[in-house]
């Protein structure tokens, strides 16, 4: 089905860039709390379990501290959208994601891109693609170069397509588009693997390459909009 598609191809995606991706540097003094309260109402949100109530207890946390650093709050309004949806409230998750500028406006754009990359897995999920559309272009506008949401654009967009031939075409050029910028994007991701010299990377490198060309494979047409041809392309390293 193309959702198993979808779902199994962004799974393979997020594990070939984490391998290459560099872990980020820390620098500079961590932000204090204000109080013994802030602190804990923190803290029963961050080691709370049970998604629904991580979510329940961040959305208190936010709305309790208004004032708190800029970075609890982030990390706080993740906790939320990412708690409804593994809770599978998936309408929620949609709802509070895409209010994140209006709850924290000066949250980073990277954060604000994650979070509107868990309301497009929310809505894609709840078969919703006007809405992955809209989650996935807002990504996007923050990080053009973002593999996963031009993969999952380029395979779904097609699936919802205008009636009227003007539309239709626009919607499919788009795809088009947003297939080979993915196509650059991923070839620059192999790219690096072969300038590795790990064999454990190079075989992590080629392992992930030929799995994710089989869920190229599994994207019927026109859903995957040319997108089957991207990851086939890819060359693979030659052991010397």
């Amino acid at each position: 089905m193309r959702r198993t598609a979808y779902l199994g191809l962004s799974l393979a995606l997020m594990m070939f860039v984490l391998v290459i991706a560099p872990a980020p540097a820390i620098f500079g003094q961590a932000p204090a709390m204000k109080s013994k309260a802030e602190y804990d109402a923190y803290n029963a949100a961050y080691t709370e379990k049970g998604p629904a109530k991580k979510a329940e207890l961040s959305e208190t946390f936010l709305n309790n501290f208004k004032d708190s650093d800029v970075s609890f709050r982030t990390n706080a309004y993740i906790m939320m959208v990412k708690g409804y949806a593994d809770a599978q409230n998936f309408p929620k998750s949609m709802e509070t994601a895409s209010k994140v500028t209006e709850v924290v406006p000066n949250m980073a754009p990277d954060k604000q891109a994650q979070i509107y990359s868990i309301g497009m897995d929310s809505a894609a999920k709840s078969d919703n693609i006007p809405k992955v559309i809209e989650f996935g272009d807002k990504v996007l506008a923050l990080v053009p170069e973002d593999a996963n949401t031009l993969i999952t654009l380029s395979s779904l967009i097609p699936e919802r397509l205008p009636t009227d031939e003007a539309g239709k075409k626009a919607a499919l050029d788009k795809a088009e588009q947003y297939a080979t910028k993915a196509q650059a994007v991923m070839q620059s991701y192999v790219t690096q693997f072969l300038r590795m010299d790990s064999d454990e990377v190079e075989d992590q490198a080629n392992l992930t390459v030929r799995f994710l060309g089989e869920h190229f494979r599994s994207v019927p047409e026109p859903a995957g909009c040319g997108v089957a041809l991207l990851v086939l392309l890819f060359p693979t390293r030659r052991r010397r």
